[in-house]
């Protein structure tokens, strides 16, 4: 995968050390709103206390760095491959004149920390194999303890992005378990491109053209060896055309699953 742009994201943190300076905490409250605004981000709004900007500044105002906790290494998945149960996969991504295949990340450091943006351009191959598969990015977070008085905040920073890694799983916890076991309110199963194979003979070989569109939200949290519990925020939007290769062994009728709004991945494979 090949880096497009790599950009750092200000924080919240950052944001209101920007705004402090203003005459007067409701100026300041108003400044935060409209540049996190700017950012695209918003503060949560609790029940009964609407003024979130207001409330950030108060929390953050006058903590200063008592600890610096190091830096670690964390890493999430970005494209997954799925092997039907005793069956092989192949994967092909490749760009086009007509398509330009991409992953976009941001990713915000915990404890109002600041982050980075990465773009990915998506043009690989992925041999035939028997195990499933995922590809990881890896990312540096630089973390750190702020105190003020007897209140203190760990905070993370996204500071830098490292290597793309391919790891093939040994087993894979999604694959290979009973249809009728899978959670409703989780999982979606996709009935239409299901194969049942259980009166047939012999291997059957499909190559789907895929179209992976969408964006997942999530945290991710890292353990600091017990020092600390940092993380960080991740958005990813993707957009990838690509043709999967499935080959299913006679015997049995394979379901294609997904975790539910996922319309980002390629399928986790269920057996019934």
């Amino acid at each position: 995968m090949k880096v497009l742009a790599d950009e750092p994201v200000a924080g919240v943190a950052d944001r209101v050390a920007a705004v402090l300076a203003e005459g007067d905490d409701d100026t300041a409250a108003d400044r935060l709103g409209r540049l996190l605004a700017a950012d695209g981000r918003s503060l949560p709004v609790e029940r009964g206390l609407p003024d979130a900007a207001r409330r950030v500044i108060d929390r953050l105002r006058g903590m200063r760095p008592v600890d610096e906790l190091g830096q670690v290494d964390a890493a999430f998945e970005i494209v997954g491959l799925h092997v039907p149960p005793a069956g092989k996969a192949a994967l092909q991504m490749r760009s086009s004149t007509t398509t330009d295949n991409q992953i976009s990340i941001t990713a915000l450091g915990s404890g109002f920390g600041g982050g980075r943006s990465l773009t990915l351009s998506v043009d690989e191959e992925i041999a035939e194999r028997d195990r499933c598969m995922v590809i990881l990015q890896h990312v540096t977070l630089a973390v750190r303890r702020l105190a003020r008085g007897d209140e203190s905040l760990v905070r993370t920073d996204v500071v830098g992005w490292s290597n793309q890694e391919h790891i093939g799983l040994p087993s894979c916890v999604h694959c290979g378990v009973p249809g009728d076991d899978l959670d409703p309110l989780e999982f979606e199963e996709d009935e239409a491109s299901a194969l049942d194979l259980r009166a047939f003979d012999a291997a059957v070989t499909r190559r789907p053209a895929r179209s992976l569109t969408g964006k997942r939200k999530t945290d991710i949290g890292v353990d600091l060896a017990g020092k600390a519990s940092a993380g960080f925020h991740l958005e990813q939007q993707t957009t990838i055309s690509c043709t999967p290769s499935y080959t299913f062994p006679a015997g049995r009728w394979f379901v294609p699953y997904r975790r539910r709004g996922d319309t980002a991945a390629l399928p986790y494979w269920a057996i019934r």
